[in-house]
């Protein structure tokens, strides 16, 4: 699987910001302090994505037991999940105002107030066109000879240097994700829920891995004239990216609980649920830049998803062992998923 660009995604964020003037020594050590501002605002769209695609499609039906085979219920399937992506989630802004030390026409270096600007940058779902970036400084440093404010020989510092930042990753309308997923049961009502992605990759690009573990026990069990099937479910997962020397670089977990309650009709069931869910990304990453004389970059910081809480429904469909499902969620953030799968 080759996952080199995506890797890059956060890594390059700070050191892809390359200079054009005679400044680029001093510009190049205002791009580190003001990496991690843009990191964070290029990523968040990947954080809100992902994580409201891992906490979608969990369940397709509210009903625990009753299977094909005596004494044991399976299901083995894949889930199919997409987050919509909006207008917003396509363009940043940021101001970031600093101070930095520039050496002057005088041959002696000061430290001055400098503005980096950009305006509708790409995040990682907007265009694939760069976006740009401007850093300006404009500040009267020494009074010259003469020590008055205002006169010619005073002592300027005025540069405007503008970058080229990273454009966006993939322009989409919606963050896609697909998961392989595993049920197995039951005990006194309880099913055991796992998603798990074996870790693949590349020597050259690192790995991809995913594991996620949960329970759902039926709460109709107790209350046996209920017309519907209800069931309680909890669930933690992990997608986690390596590099060639296997430290993680890039984590993103995520947790939900439901109440989730469905009614089978003939070879149809028709479900919905009410869901509390959190999910965030962890990125850690030091770059070597190409150029020798730019310096490592280092990458460190988390992001906190936006969904927080979902209201769903859905359908599946069952042909013999066959199940076919589609839902969809309304939150903070919409999603649609669907699956595929053999249950028995």
């Amino acid at each position: 699987m080759r996952i080199g660009p995506f890797l890059l995604i956060a890594l390059l964020c700070s050191a892809s910001l390359l200079p054009n003037d005679t400044e680029a020594q001093d510009l190049g050590e205002l791009v580190d302090g003001v990496g991690r501002s843009y990191a964070e605002l290029y990523m968040q769209p990947l954080a809100d994505g992902l994580g409201a695609d891992l906490n979608s499609g969990l369940f397709h039906t509210a009903r625990i037991g009753g299977g094909l085979l005596p004494l044991v219920d399976l299901y083995v399937g894949a889930k199919v999940m997409g987050a919509l992506v909006t207008d917003a989630d396509k363009t940043f802004d940021l101001s970031y105002r600093t101070e930095q030390v520039f050496r002057a026409s005088d041959g002696r270096r000061y430290t001055v107030p400098v503005t980096f600007e950009i305006a509708n940058g790409p995040t990682v779902f907007g265009r694939r066109e760069p976006g740009t970036a401007t850093v300006s400084i404009n500040e009267t440093v020494s009074n010259g000879p003469d020590g008055v404010r205002g006169t010619s020989d005073d002592v300027v510092i005025d540069t405007t240097a503008t970058f080229d930042v990273l454009p966006g990753l993939i322009d989409t309308p919606v963050a896609p994700l697909i998961v392989p997923q595993f049920g197995f049961g039951s005990i006194a009502g309880t099913d055991l829920v796992v998603r798990y992605l074996p870790r693949i990759g590349h020597d050259e690009f690192g790995s991809i891995g995913l594991i996620g573990v949960g329970v759902r026990h039926s709460i109709s069990q107790y209350l046996p004239l209920l017309p519907v099937n209800v069931t309680g479910q909890f669930m933690w997962q992990k997608l986690s990216i390596e590099n060639q020397a296997d430290d993680e670089i890039f984590s993103a977990s995520a947790w939900a609980a439901n109440i989730a309650a469905s009614r089978r009709l003939l070879i149809l069931t028709v479900y919905g649920g009410l869901q509390m869910e959190g999910s965030s990304v962890d990125i850690d990453y030091t770059f070597e830049p190409e150029d020798p004389d730019l310096p490592s970059q280092s990458v460190a910081f988390d992001l906190t998803g936006d969904n927080t809480f979902r209201v769903l429904g859905g359908i599946a469909l069952g042909l013999g062992p066959i199940v076919i499902n589609a839902d969809a969620a309304v939150g903070q953030r919409s999603v649609f998923s669907a699956g595929v799968g053999l249950s028995l």
